[in-house]
């Protein structure tokens, strides 16, 4: 039982860092989706 306590509580430990990375990339995509449009309209 201990093994399973100590798998979940690393999952549970990563999963902050696991959403900030998802922020960022939605971020960054979201930056390059502008980009491009930006760049499709003035082009």
């Amino acid at each position: 039982m201990s093994e399973e306590s100590e798998t979940w509580q690393a999952i549970i430990a990563s999963v902050p860092d696991s959403a900030a990375r998802l922020t960022g990339r939605s971020r960054l995509a979201k930056r390059l989706l502008i980009g491009y449009l930006t760049a499709d309209a003035v082009g």
